[in-house]
């Protein structure tokens, strides 16, 4: 290994190192010999550990960039141990303060140190090391050192940077450049220890310094990854894994030319463009590639996830199918192409025009919990074109039917023809009441189902709030109510007002406590309403969701429809719970009862992570009785 003492008083063909005289007071400096390449390497390892498991630092730059660095540590420790390896001059150096900021300064500063000349600048302290180390506070940078040391990289050159460094390192050595460093990356090597011992020495709590070399650090990583391209592509997929996409582009874009059309760049390329959107970029690069190698299965299987983000479903199908045929133990793979075709069929039907869009989770996504990324991007394109959208059977049943029973307990005296103050007239025998939020009602099964929150989450954001729960019941022998809109588009002035094209604002959950057919009724829907006036609306043709018990139905706020009369001797009771942005208030459909009714008792219980659902519990309309 590369002991720098005794290299220093054993190496005689070499410039022997000896105390430096520092600028004109005569004051000198014993040389130090604490920075072996070895050492360092393993006490910024424990230092950058230390970092990445701190909870404190949880969330921060430094605990982020101190993880990915200890992922690609091998490239570091490749080069330094070239760096042991090899017989590079031993000379004096020292850290550059930042009170020099010129940087032909700083580089005739440190030739004059390590040749032995006088310097005026006062020197904090002297190392005896590696001629490189130092360097990277020349430039502020090790990175851009490196890249002009590393032959076997092809990346912008600087030539006013390598007359720099050649200058220095023919001063270090007393003889020509070319005739000492036949291998440039020991010196590589030594820049990066320096580097290295740069970070072990900088204090836990500066921040933004720390910050700047382990970013610097993370710079000279990449740069080493660009020598082998199975080494590059590891390295871009873990940044795609981990959202570090201005990292995993410039390794794409630094990468040499002749890689571009290989199926494994060209899958990278398409994640790359597909997690900034460009889902066409993406698609074009992988048929590009497609073009030279038509039988791989990775540009096959790339090109399917664009292709679905576009909603392209049969054409992606099609491309994973052929990844079966070329590898038929592609067991997974022949899955996702079902999955294509039944969402292809899916978004087939919904542009039917008799027909509600509808989805329903699969087996899998029953074990998950949720459903599939590419279905809830579905579900959410359906939602806002249509303003409407049949979700299947995703409540428990035995809580809809435990609702149901307090339900007609509660309100056994409000069915029969006596009115009551605090039930809001809504048609011929039919009314709403406000729900309390408690007993079966409160369960975050009901509140919180995990598919009904998934498509809020995304369609209006993760701070959305429930506004409102009531019930909207229909007696036996109501009749058809007219054609209406609960609450007119968003900025606009009159009912007529063509709607502005803008995201979801308030979502009605609808959600039946008895099954919605043909002789008990349902609410009939007009898809595509919500995007126009009540005057446009009235030339749509109708849509009538019939709705079994533990499924629902969502309207946008300003989608047109009415419910159905009740030909049965039954009640008819539909929860309409609205999802909403937490700056909107309902201020016309609640004149007689509060939106939104949770007692103190029951709030207490509802667990942590659903609260923030009821966070506006403090403003007014919504009330908990404490």
């Amino acid at each position: 290994m590369y002991d720098m003492e005794e290299y220093k008083h054993t190496a005689t063909d070499r410039q022997a190192v000896a105390p430096v005289s520092v600028g004109k007071s005569g004051l000198s400096a014993s040389p130090r010999t604490d920075v072996q390449p070895e050492g360092i390497l393993h006490d910024c390892h424990k230092h950058l550990s230390s970092l990445a498991s701190k909870r404190e630092l949880k969330g921060s730059k430094r605990r982020r960039y101190a993880r990915a660095l200890l992922t690609r540590w091998y490239l570091l420790e490749r080069l330094v141990n070239e760096l042991s390896d090899s017989a590079l001059p031993v000379v004096n150096t020292t850290w550059l303060s930042s009170g020099i900021s010129d940087p032909q300064s700083r580089w005739e500063t440190l030739s004059n140190l390590a040749s032995g000349s006088p310097t005026d600048t006062p020197i904090p302290s002297i190392l005896a090391a590696p001629v490189g180390y130092g360097l990277h506070r020349v430039n502020g940078s090790a990175f851009k050192l490196l890249a002009e040391l590393l032959e076997t990289v092809q990346v912008p050159r600087s030539q006013a940077l390598a007359a720099d460094l050649g200058n220095y390192l023919e001063a270090s050595c007393g003889v020509p450049y070319t005739d000492v460093f036949e291998n440039h990356r020991a010196v590589a090597g030594a820049v990066t220890c320096g580097l290295l011992y740069d970070i072990k020495r900088t204090p836990i709590n500066s921040e933004n310094r720390m910050f700047r070399r382990l970013a610097d650090l993370l710079d000279v990583c990449d740069l080493l990854s660009l020598e082998r391209t199975e080494t590059l592509l590891r390295h871009v997929e873990e940044y795609l894994d981990d959202g570090w996409y201005r990292r995993a582009r410039r390794l794409l874009k630094t990468s040499a030319a002749d890689t571009a059309t290989m199926p494994s760049v060209s899958k990278c390329v398409a994640r790359l463009e597909c997690a900034d959107g460009s889902t066409t970029a993406a698609i074009e690069a992988c048929q590009a590639a497609l073009v030279l190698s038509p039988e791989s299965s990775t540009l096959h299987t790339a090109i399917a996830t664009p292709l679905a983000i576009q909603r392209r479903y049969r054409e992606a199908a099609e491309h994973l199918q052929e990844v079966v045929r070329l590898e038929p133990d592609a067991a997974h793979v022949s899955v996702d192409s079902e999955r294509l075709q039944s969402l292809n069929d899916t978004l087939s039907c919904s542009h039917l025009p008799g027909q509600m869009p509808e989805i329903m989770p699969d087996g899998m996504e029953r074990d998950a919990g949720r459903f599939h990324p590419l279905k809830l991007s579905l579900a959410c394109y359906l939602f806002r074109k249509h303003g409407t959208l049949l979700i299947k059977d995703v409540f428990d049943q035995s809580l809809i039917e435990a609702c149901r029973v307090q339900f007609m307990q509660r309100y056994a005296d409000y069915f029969g023809k006596r009115n009551h103050r605090d039930a809001l007239q809504i048609g011929s025998r039919r009314f709403q009441i406000g729900v309390s939020l408690d007993g079966a009602f409160n369960d975050p099964g009901f509140y919180g189902n995990p598919y009904v929150l998934q498509i809020m989450h995304e369609l209006i954001g993760r701070k959305v709030i429930i506004g409102s729960t009531v019930c909207a019941t229909s007696l036996p022998g109501s009749r058809d109510q007219h054609m209406h809109k609960d609450h007119r588009a968003l900025f606009t002035q009159d009912a007529d007002d063509p709607p502005m094209d803008i995201p979801p604002v308030a979502v009605t959950t609808m959600i039946p406590l008895v099954p919605l057919d043909e002789q008990v009724g349902t609410t009939i829907v007009k898809k595509g309403s919500h995007r126009l006036s009540r005057k446009q609306s009235a030339e749509l043709g109708e849509q009538v969701p019939l709705v079994s018990t533990g499924s629902c139905f969502l309207m946008d706020l300003a989608l047109s429809h009415k419910g159905q009369g009740n030909k049965t001797d039954s009640v008819r009771p539909i929860i309409n719970m609205v999802y909403q942005q937490h700056w909107f208030a309902d201020n016309k459909n609640f004149k007689l009862h509060p939106p939104l009714h949770v007692p103190a008792e029951e709030y207490d219980k509802i667990p942590g992570r659903y609260k923030s659902l009821f966070s506006w519990a403090d403003q007014p309309f919504a009330r908990v009785n404490c």
